[in-house]
């Protein structure tokens, strides 16, 4: 996908146009040709309970909070790939990633170029759309990895 095409169809979403890239954690990943970057940081369950309550609607859709013992450090952005499935929070099943874009009205020019956040076997979030059930903050989580997108404007904030 083309820069120049992706002004005309959304210039607010994060877009990647390489197959996959791993996600620096904590720190900040760029999105190559992109002016989007994602940051991500691991604090104290409070903490992250604190940074939900005052910025949840700033951030929104483009920040997800998952337990960061269960999902591990090793997390890369990567492309769509035919036959990836999640288990959409609130849900029993696993769905097929295909259908979840659907279900969410992406375009099938942009399927490829939406984000998903995954470690080496689970995809978690299907970056502003759906998250999985995997790696939820429950009860016992002690420790949040918090992960955001945000378009550079200048100044570079982990939260």
């Amino acid at each position: 996908l083309a820069p120049e095409s992706r002004g005309e169809l959304r210039p607010d979403l994060p877009l990647l146009t390489v197959d996959s890239l791993p996600l620096t954690v904590p720190g900040c990943t760029a999105l190559p040709g992109d002016a989007w970057t994602a940051q991500a940081l691991v604090v104290a369950r409070q903490i992250a309970d604190a940074l939900r309550e005052s910025n949840q609607s700033s951030s929104a859709p483009w920040r997800e909070q998952f337990d960061a013992d269960v999902v591990g450090d090793v997390l890369s952005l990567r492309q769509w790939r035919t036959g990836d499935r999640m288990q959409p929070l609130g849900m029993t099943g696993r769905r097929k990633l295909h259908d979840i874009m659907i279900d969410a009205h992406i375009p099938q020019s942009l399927r490829k170029a939406i984000p998903l956040l995954v470690t080496p076997e689970h995809v978690l979030w299907l970056v502003g759309a759906r998250r999985s059930e995997f790696g939820k903050v429950t009860q016992a989580t002690q420790r949040v990895l918090i992960v955001s997108f945000k378009r550079e404007t200048g100044a570079k904030s982990l939260v």
